[in-house]
């Protein structure tokens, strides 16, 4: 009887244990494509198993994506990588494709792969691919699929407070901005009182 209570104290304080991540951004996350359309902000957060997209639109979580080494799931509906890479990229490309480029590193083995001073730059002429990563923005393009995606970490609230700065002065309802915040998909403008 004992061991039974000592197995639920152990099932109650370690089954609801919630992973933390190792790492997390707050993103501007673009996509345009023949199959989906998405411009809103959200966070990669970064395990040591896996990589993890959310998307917010209106505070509201529009998209979930968890990327692992050999498979990814889009809202809890999960594929193997090279079926995930064949409906969103209209190619099989490789494991691990999509995880390079939210993890900022150079993809097909670093195929014509040019360094700039702010990172490098990638054009993959047999699969009409064009790949860049400046400092945190990343821009990927697929010219034969019609697929774009571009990513932005690289002071992205620094750049909407300014964008809300400019906004304030030109007469609209924000004034003396302090700092905007995005934490857990809810745009909070704090103000200076």
């Amino acid at each position: 009887m004992k061991k039974i209570y000592i197995f639920i104290a152990i099932l109650l304080f370690t089954g609801c244990a919630k992973i933390s991540p190792q790492s997390s951004k707050a993103v501007a996350f673009t996509v345009i494509s023949p199959s989906l359309k998405i411009n809103d902000v959200g966070f990669i957060h970064r395990f040591k198993e896996k990589t993890e997209l959310q998307i917010y639109n209106s505070g509201v979580s529009i998209l979930k994506m968890d990327i692992s080494y050999d498979k990814i799931c889009l809202n809890s509906a999960c594929d193997d990588e090279i079926s995930f890479n064949r409906k969103f990229f209209k190619n099989e490309h490789y494991i691990g494709f999509f995880s390079d480029i939210l993890n900022h590193k150079p993809i097909y083995n670093e195929k014509n792969l040019v360094k700039t001073d702010c990172g490098f730059i990638q054009n993959i002429s047999e699969n009409f691919i064009e790949y860049k990563l400046c400092n945190e923005f990343i821009e990927f393009a697929d010219t034969k699929n019609k697929i774009t995606a571009k990513i932005n970490s690289e002071n992205f609230f620094l750049k909407l407070k300014n964008s809300f700065q400019t906004l304030s002065s030109e007469g609209i309802l924000i004034e003396n901005l302090m700092y905007v915040k995005l934490f857990r998909g809810i745009l909070k403008v704090k103000l200076r009182s």
